[in-house]
């Protein structure tokens, strides 16, 4: 995870988690979803509620 090494700045270890948490929830495959990624378990996810 993004916290395993020591950051200069809080930003820089912003930066980071944004990016590790991007590939988590949009590239990693999960096993208790089959093999999919987590995004493809969100409702709505553009935000159209029709």
């Amino acid at each position: 995870m993004a916290c395993v090494r020591p950051y200069l700045s809080n930003e820089a270890w912003l930066d980071q988690l944004q990016d590790w948490l991007h590939r988590y929830n949009y590239h990693r495959a999960h096993t208790a979803l089959g093999g999919l990624a987590p995004v493809t378990r969100v409702n709505n996810l553009c935000g159209k509620y029709t």
